[in-house]
């Protein structure tokens, strides 16, 4: 037997078993722009609310009554009633694009992807941006059908 009959002994390289060709790389980029899409609802509700209750303390407090100009009844409402349209449509804007996230399409046809975990995020905020959407109707309605002070 020759040295070129002989088989070859040399290890071969190790296998990353972390980063599998069948997993999708996720970039720290896209995970951090997913996170910020998952909060988006829940941070402009809590947005919303502190313009309300603060613009409604401003207006409503009793030593403050008779000299405010603008933020009278009227004003108070008008400031609500525009805070919480944007609002709802910053939610909006929210869930389509959480949406957009979660449903890629496929190169062939109608098929649907979701890439594993940013796809599962993207469902998670978009629920949000719709809990967050109902919070802010549910926090301005009341300016409407009551008095609002």
């Amino acid at each position: 037997m020759s040295t070129a009959d002989a088989p070859d002994t040399t290890p071969a390289p190790p296998v990353d078993t972390l980063r599998a060709p069948h997993e999708p790389a996720v970039t720290p980029g896209r995970v951090a722009s997913s996170l910020a899409l998952l909060l988006a609802g829940p941070a402009i509700w809590m947005a919303h609310f502190w313009i309300v209750y603060l613009a409604a303390e401003a207006s409503c407090t009793a030593e403050r009554r008779p000299t405010v100009g603008f933020t009278g009844d009227r004003g108070l409402t008008a400031i609500i009633v525009v805070a919480t349209v944007i609002g709802v449509g910053l939610c909006v804007a929210s869930a389509f694009a959480n949406r957009a996230q979660h449903v890629r399409r496929a190169d062939r046809g109608d098929q649907r992807v979701n890439p594993a975990p940013v796809g599962e995020l993207g469902r998670l905020g978009l629920w949000l941006a719709i809990g967050a959407a109902v919070s802010i109707v549910a926090v301005g309605l009341p300016i409407v059908v009551l008095a609002p002070c």
